[in-house]
């Protein structure tokens, strides 16, 4: 007989707590784990050996979203088996109360890699979106034009990639819209990348046998949608 480590009781116990439902309401987690950063790995590690106690992370989430940055790097750094709470920590990001820096989106995105993380990956990048979208409104600037599109882009990619096609569609057309209006707004800057983008959606549109002229015309109905390029009446600081 192999006797426990101290560490495997605990999660042991962590996962029993997690099949409670009233106790788990009466944990604030979040706060334990805002004053000590441990309490994040600790759980995570917990989680990639008893699946239950995602329970509790996130809990944990709810209660502090701004700790879903250090979750996330947790799992990375976890490994493999730590996959399991993956979509505890999508649903984390999907969230609008969840809050991550630019530069801390763009570290992780890093640790993450190519590979493996999909959804994670898709949920950074649709939260990379997002935060684009709400800049942008505050202040319409070419480089915040420019953020937004690269984001869409990046972000269709990766939903082709999970077996969205429609939803990566749309991004890509809204992009190459984007890329447009930067191209009419400054001349020769940004004509390359929307030639490629606008390249790259073609070819979609063909592989999936849609008629000749659709991914212009898609392209066209993004721009009235958001009111952009040529249907835009105001110009970016």
């Amino acid at each position: 007989m192999v006797a426990p480590s101290p560490d495997f009781l605990i999660w042991a116990l962590l996962a029993r707590l997690a099949e409670h439902a009233a106790l788990v309401d009466a944990v604030d987690l979040g706060a334990v784990a805002a004053r000590d950063r441990q309490v994040v790995v600790r759980l995570i590690r917990a989680a990639a050996v008893f699946p239950g106690v995602g329970v509790l992370v996130g809990q944990m989430l709810t209660q502090k979203p701004d700790l879903v940055g250090a979750a996330i790097e947790a799992a990375v750094l976890i490994g493999a088996d730590a996959r399991r709470v993956e979509p505890v920590l999508t649903a984390a990001l999907s969230t609008r109360e969840s809050s991550l820096p630019a530069e801390e989106l763009s570290r992780l995105l890093q640790l993450l890699g190519d590979v493996t993380w999909l959804h994670l990956r898709v949920a950074l990048w649709q939260t990379n979106v997002r935060r684009a979208r709400a800049l942008l409104a505050e202040n319409d600037t070419t480089d915040g034009r420019a953020q937004l599109a690269g984001s869409l882009d990046n972000l269709g990619v990766m939903l082709e990639g999970m077996g969205q096609p429609d939803a990566g569609r749309e991004c890509r057309v809204e992009a190459v819209a984007r890329w447009w209006d930067l191209s009419l707004l400054r001349p020769g800057e940004y004509d390359d990348i929307h030639a490629r983008a606008q390249a790259r959606l073609g070819q979609v549109f063909a592989e999936r046998n849609y008629p000749p002229g659709d991914a212009l015309r898609a392209v066209q109905q993004a721009a009235r949608r958001f009111r952009i390029g040529p249907y835009r009446g105001t110009h970016p600081g």
